[in-house]
């Protein structure tokens, strides 16, 4: 976790630094706007996987854990994890019941 915050920090203060360079100013605002147009989607499409692995959880679905070696006492990280990894086309049937 440390790591991914010092890596996002690290990423700003480099995009500071580049801006004042005429040349890379647009490369920078238009990050920038790309960054703030995709926030409404990024809400809605995690929204989604909350709620279909909160379905299928309720459902007494599940994965396999064959996968997720270490994270076998915890079948929702399982779940989460897996629902995102459907998501972005990784596909894994839930196995129920």
């Amino acid at each position: 976790m440390i790591v991914c915050v010092t890596l996002i920090q690290s990423s700003i203060k480099f995009m500071q630094l580049i801006r004042y360079k005429v040349d890379f100013a647009f490369l920078v605002d238009m990050l920038i706007q790309v960054s703030s147009d995709i926030y409404p989607f990024l809400v809605v499409f995690f929204t989604f996987c909350i709620v279909f692995t909160l379905l299928t959880f309720i459902m007494e679905g599940g994965y396999s854990a064959e996968n997720y070696v270490y994270m076998s006492p915890y079948p929702l990280l399982i779940n989460i994890i897996q629902t995102f990894r459907n998501s972005i086309g990784d596909i894994d049937v839930p196995l129920y019941g």
